[in-house]
């Protein structure tokens, strides 16, 4: 009798320390300095508009293609080597290499496009 009162108590000492420290967790979230000084919720993405978060993700994502397209290089070369004359090996390479170059294409130039229209917004703005 004395040990299952002892284990009741023991579940809501615990359920109260649980739920007292799962209260306090954003008031120590809210409580805290960011790097500029101010205090509150801090930026996570180190970006100021909209404009600067396109910028970075497509920056982002033109490096990770860029590393694409060269493994993707090698990896046709590889092709043409093993195709050793056969004629249909030989044209799936040549349109692998083709599409690989129509990717860096389409990479490089949405790069470009968004360099573009940056620029136009900024000068139209000012």
């Amino acid at each position: 009798m004395i040990f299952k009162k002892l284990q009741t108590n023991m579940r809501i000492v615990q359920a109260t320390l649980v739920l007292s420290l799962a209260s306090a967790i954003p008031l120590s979230a809210f409580a805290s300095t960011c790097s500029n000084g101010s205090s509150g919720l801090c930026n996570p993405l180190k970006v100021n508009s909209i404009q600067e978060l396109l910028t970075a993700i497509l920056g982002y994502l033109v490096q990770v293609g860029t590393v694409i397209i060269v493994l993707m290089m090698v990896y046709v070369g590889f092709k043409f080597v093993l195709a050793r004359g056969n004629p249909t090996e030989l044209q799936n390479a040549k349109k692998m290499l083709l599409w690989t170059i129509i990717g860096a294409l389409v990479i490089l130039g949405a790069q470009a496009i968004s360099m573009g229209i940056q620029s136009t917004v900024t000068a139209i703005s000012s």
